[in-house]
Order: structure tokens, then sequence, then C-alpha cells
């Protein structure tokens, strides 16, 4: 038996198992619309123009090393994220940032931050929630559950029409705010 029998299966995450229903559907007119990644009329992987071209970049830069990367990402990178997000005038002075593999990655480590340095610091404190959109990724609860963080959901699909539930978006909104404010008194710091 193996040692990791006792192992649970994750379950399906809905997202990924639209992939699944694809591939089963016999249809010869189907489109793959679930996974956020470009296909051929063959159903593989199509790669943008410009990816090929920074990789063919990268490859014939006579500067390009295999060196290990600082700890918290390569500092050209991080400028260019944080100019391109947040423009010229978010210095490094004033934000923060830290290169990660993938959204997986980055939210990992973001909720590692909270829960290290964030989260329960205080006695008696509610600790801090975060609110992820239903629905969304599978994993993204799974994470804020290994490192501790409490996490609830807001609206934002409306499955009736496929479109965006403004609405209840709203009502969910104003429902986290109103308890931020009463549990964390905020009222001095916005007035």
């Amino acid at each position: 038996m193996s040692q990791f029998a006792a192992v649970p299966k994750a379950p399906e995450d809905p997202i990924l198992g639209l992939n699944v229903l694809y591939k089963a559907d016999p249809s010869p007119s189907k489109v793959n619309l679930g996974v956020g990644a470009y296909r051929t009329d063959d159903h593989k992987p199509w790669i943008l123009p410009v990816v090929h071209k920074a990789e063919q970049a990268l490859l014939n830069d006579p500067n390009a090393d295999h060196e290990y990367l600082p700890i918290d990402g390569s500092p050209a990178y991080q400028e260019a994220a944080r100019k391109l997000i947040l423009g010229d005038s978010a210095g490094a002075d004033r934000v923060a940032t830290v290169q990660s593999l993938s959204g997986t990655g980055a939210l990992r480590v973001g909720f590692e931050l909270l829960r290290r340095f964030y989260v329960n610091k205080q006695p008696g404190q509610t600790p801090a929630k975060i609110y992820f959109p239903n629905p969304t990724w599978g994993n993204h609860h799974n994470i804020a559950r290994d490192t501790g963080i409490v996490f609830g959901e807001y609206r934002y699909f409306d499955s009736k029409t496929n479109g965006l539930d403004f609405k209840g978006m709203c009502e969910d909104i104003k429902v986290i705010i109103l308890f931020y404010f009463i549990f964390f008194d905020f009222y001095p710091a916005i007035s």
C-alpha cells in the first residue's frame, strides 16, 4: 500500500471541468472558450507571434545567463510590471513588488504575507478576511485554506444571463465594507 493512499482526491475544478466536457463533445463545430489559451484549428496550443519574438530575443541575447534571480525576482521585471500596472507615479519607494511563478504562485506568496504579517497580530482583533469572486478557480480556496486565511465570496456572475451580476456584486461589496467599518472602526480614518 502506498504511503499516500490516505490522501483524498481533490474536488473537480468546475472551470477545468469544462475542458473535459469539451474533449468529450463529438461536435465538429465546438469551440473551447473555457481556459484562457488560444488554440489552432487542430486544437493545439497557438503561441502568439509576440511570444515567439520574445523567446527569440532571449535566445539571441549575448548577455542572457542562467544565474539565479534574487529571491524577490528580476528587478527589471518588477519595475516594468509596476509601471505597467500603476504608471510612472508609483515608484519603488511606495510600492513593493515580488515576482512569482504564475497566478497560483502569486496567490500563495500574497496569502503567506498576510498570514505572517497582517492577520491576527492584535490580540482579540477580528482576523482579516479576503474575498473571492463566485465562481473562481477551484484552487484559490485551497491556497487560502492551506495558509490559514479566512475567506468569503462575493457575487459577480449571473448564470441566467451569462453576464455580470452587478446588483448582487454591489450588495455583497456593501456588506463587506460595512463589516470592516463596524469591526475595524474605519470611520475616523475616512472622515
